[in-house]
């Protein structure tokens, strides 16, 4: 019931929550460590895990935050999907699927999914390789307000 009301409140501003530039995590612990990279970088972000409110997301908006959320979050619309774990609940189709995985098994599972979907993926051999291309794909003029 509080999603639905939070949904009808948005409905009312125009949906600006669709406006935000959103990374969606499937493990929160890599979420942190982006947020970390981020913080080194200069660029500010909100983390948003576990239930979003109103107020997260207009304090985003107004300051022009980039959001980090975790796979509990579903009212958002990601810019694209970091998988680390065998959670592939976040994966949505039309939606960019990056992803930094060791076990074969799991890499396969995600890939047939995705070709099912015709959902673009991407492997990142280092937590390094794919916060610098996060950064370099999405957060473009981010700091230069």
């Amino acid at each position: 019931m509080k999603q639905q009301k939070l949904m009808l409140k948005l409905n009312k501003e125009h949906n600006f929550h669709l406006s935000l530039k959103v990374i969606q995590f499937s493990e929160v612990s890599l979420l942190y460590e982006f947020n970390e990279f981020l913080k080194d970088k200069n660029i500010y972000s909100k983390v948003i895990v576990n239930d979003v409110t109103y107020e997260q997301l207009q304090e985003a908006y107004s300051e022009k935050k980039v959001v980090l959320c975790d796979k509990n979050i579903t009212l958002l619309l990601p810019l694209v999907c970091v998988i680390s774990n065998d959670d592939f609940s976040i994966v949505k189709p039309c939606i960019p699927t990056y992803y930094h995985l060791k076990d074969n098994r799991i890499i396969q599972n995600l890939k047939t999914l995705c070709h099912k979907q015709n959902i673009t993926f991407t492997s990142f051999k280092t937590k390094n390789e794919l916060f610098t291309q996060i950064l370099s794909s999405f957060m473009k003029g981010e700091n230069n307000d």
